[in-house]
This record gives structure tokens, sequence and C-alpha cells, in this order.
């Protein structure tokens, strides 16, 4: 899945603020005629960015 292209299609500022590069996620979708994966649904296995920098946030505080 490497070389597959994903369209998020609806939420992907919510994306944005859950996933960073070298996160696991599971996606549901469907393949476009181009090809392309459009993710219909995603979860990330384990904690989300935003949660990792809430947890950060507070150690500082």
């Amino acid at each position: 899945m490497a070389e597959t292209n994903c369209l998020i299609a609806s939420h992907s500022l919510n994306f944005l603020a859950d996933v960073e590069d070298g996160m696991k996620l599971i996606v549901t979708g469907t393949r476009n005629k181009r090809g392309q994966l459009i993710v219909a649904k995603y979860a990330v296995l384990g904690k989300t960015k935003l949660m990792i920098d809430f947890e950060r946030y507070q150690s500082v505080s």
C-alpha cells in the first residue's frame, strides 16, 4: 500500500490532527477509476498525535 494514493473522503482536518508519519492505521474505503483509495473511515492503532501532544503539554505544565 506504500505506493497507493489515498484521498480522505471527510474530516480531512481531523485526520491531519490525528496522524503523523510512521503511525499505523486501519482504513476502509473504495477505489476510484484512477486507482486512488477513497478513505471512508480510518482508525489510528495506539495513541493519536493529538493525544500524544496533549500528554506532552500536561507533563510540561
